[in-house]
């Protein structure tokens, strides 16, 4: 099965404007438990409003991919995904959007639709879901952590994905979205021979100079204030080398596209649940060029770069 792109006509996108996109992760629908997995009702038709009220466009991945592709301008845009596939996004997130005449995407954790865990859809309620416009994509056969696994249990588990997925459906779109938003250059190189986008958790946007193999997300916790300062961030476009040699290893970085600026504030970052910061410091930029030298081993840390309201960061 091919990888499924439609043609559309994206009105209030292409006002001659080269902005950026902000993509959010959801997941459920519903009263508070506790957990920063669930947004209420109100939460989410307050963000949607925001949206109608200040002009920001709301489209889909296929159609944030098309205008990369085809280099459209856009600005003031904003997608959301759902991950994992639970039932409050058929019952209570379904009626909002259409209210607001928007589209999501649907992320499935294949494993929970096809074992028919509680509180997950059924394979029916995914099709009416695709009756109902909303593209389908991929959130691993399993759920696990992909940094944790080898090549070939990354490769068995999207394998599995994609035969379930075709067993069931009549279509689907080849996007994948890392559970828990984990990932890094070295799932990327395997996952990308199966899904040609990709989506993470690097917290920054989206502009014309993304690689759709690394398009990031934020996560949605429904809090509005959140929400319009995530909107107010740019994408800085960043080219990296990671060189090693005997006695440790060379970053060699270079910023590019609309904006260069003359600084970067660079953090190195160790650690997921208790992120720690090893290295950080203002460093000038030389034709948007940097190079840093660190004598220890980096793969698996965090490089986040910042100047201003402009961000880039990734797994290395």
């Amino acid at each position: 099965m091919g990888f499924l792109i439609g043609l559309f006509l994206l009105i209030g996108v292409s006002n001659g404007l080269q902005g950026d996109a902000h993509i959010f992760t959801l997941h459920r629908i519903g009263p508070a438990d506790g957990t920063d997995t669930v947004i209420s009702p109100r939460e989410l038709i307050t963000l949607l409003q925001y949206c109608r009220e200040q002009n920001y466009t709301i489209i889909t991945i296929s159609q944030l991919v098309e205008l990369i592709r085809e280099k459209r301008p856009f600005d003031k845009v904003v997608i959301f995904t759902f991950d994992d596939g639970y039932k409050s996004v058929y019952k209570t997130a379904l009626p909002i959007f259409k209210f607001y005449r928007a589209k999501f995407n649907l992320l499935l954790y294949v494993k929970a639709i096809q074992n028919r865990y509680r509180s997950y859809l059924n394979w029916r309620e995914v099709q009416e879901l695709q009756e109902a416009g909303i593209e389908i994509g991929f959130h691993s056969y399993r759920h696990p952590n992909f940094l944790k696994l080898t090549p070939v249990q990354m490769e068995e588990d999207l394998n599995r994905s994609i035969a379930v997925m075709g067993n069931n459906l009549s279509h689907f779109f080849y996007f994948f979205a890392y559970p828990y938003d984990l990932s890094s250059f070295r799932t990327d190189r395997i996952v990308v021979r199966f899904f040609p986008i990709l989506l993470n958790g690097d917290s920054i946007p989206v502009n014309r100079f993304t690689p759709l193999y690394s398009l990031p997300r934020y996560e949605c916790f429904g809090k509005l204030g959140r929400f319009k300062w995530i909107l107010k961030q740019k994408y800085l476009p960043v080219r990296l080398a990671i060189l090693p040699t005997s006695n440790g290893v060379w970053i060699k970085g270079k910023v590019y596209g609309d904006f260069i600026p003359p600084f970067l504030y660079i953090k190195l970052i160790k650690g997921i649940r208790k992120p720690l910061v090893v290295f950080g410091r203002w460093v000038k930029l030389k034709k948007g060029k940097f190079r840093l030298f660190f004598n220890y081993p980096v793969w698996g840390m965090v490089l986040h770069l910042r100047y201003k309201n402009y961000f880039w960061q990734k797994r290395l």
